[in-house]
């Protein structure tokens, strides 16, 4: 386990989330999350993208001044203060990352806050446990930090936070490194490769740098290297 000095949102930041699979891709992952589906995060990983395309920088501004007041309701809950923390692990050969609002200085207790939404409280209220896309990005931070639970804590302006503990469930880690195994086998497939190499290489034949004439020629010569990569 590696903690990185790094501050979340900078380039250093996005660097290691390009290197590894991170908390917030593993409900894409496990084929539920409510924004991303897996074909697009196993595009996106492919490209070495790390934020997903109509990302709304209005809720991200108001879910960080909603953190940084609840911040302070969770100190106090615990009595002890939270660290904003970068931790990599390679667990099972998987390069895993998570990136968490809060950790005891002991690594003990995690925090994870959530801007408010009525939908996520009433799965709250009625589950007892987050909503599963949230759960698998709770599993996935344990993992790879070792914290012993998670106090998962929702607030917004003007509302009060509401909050339940987390622990996790043998099952579900389990499963969430089964998927990230499969995950990484799709990822570096030679087929899925050769596929994303072709795409840049027919971009780059797209563009004004060949002359129409030219592009048959290239293009069978592409094909031809494609094949015979392909059964390599």
């Amino acid at each position: 386990m590696i903690y990185h000095d790094v501050a979340q949102g900078t380039p250093q930041w996005h660097a290691l989330r390009a290197r590894h699979y991170t908390s917030s891709e593993a409900a894409a992952m496990m084929l539920v999350s409510p924004y991303e589906t897996r074909e697009d995060l196993l595009t996106r990983k492919a490209k070495g993208e790390t934020q997903r395309p109509g990302g709304n920088q209005w809720l991200y501004d108001q879910g960080h001044t909603a953190e940084a007041r609840a911040r302070i309701v969770a100190e106090e809950m615990l009595g002890e203060e939270l660290y904003p923390a970068t931790i990599s692990a390679e667990i099972n050969g998987l390069p895993l990352l998570a990136s968490m609002d809060g950790l005891t200085v002991d690594g003990e207790v995690g925090w994870e806050h959530k801007l408010y939404s009525k939908r996520v409280a009433e799965a709250l209220a009625s589950q007892g446990e987050p909503p599963i896309h949230h759960v698998w990005q709770l599993e996935h931070q344990m993992l790879v930090t070792g914290c012993k639970k998670i106090l998962y804590m929702l607030s917004a302006q003007g509302v009060d936070p509401i909050w339940r503990w987390y622990e996790s469930k043998p099952e579900r880690a389990q499963a969430l490194i089964d998927g990230w195994r499969q995950f990484h086998a799709e990822l570096h497939d030679p087929a899925r490769v050769l596929v994303e190499h072709e795409a840049t290489i027919r971009d780059f034949l797209s563009s004004r740098q060949w002359r129409k004439g030219e592009e048959p020629r290239v293009r069978a010569i592409l094909a031809e290297f494609l094949k015979h990569m392909h059964k390599g």
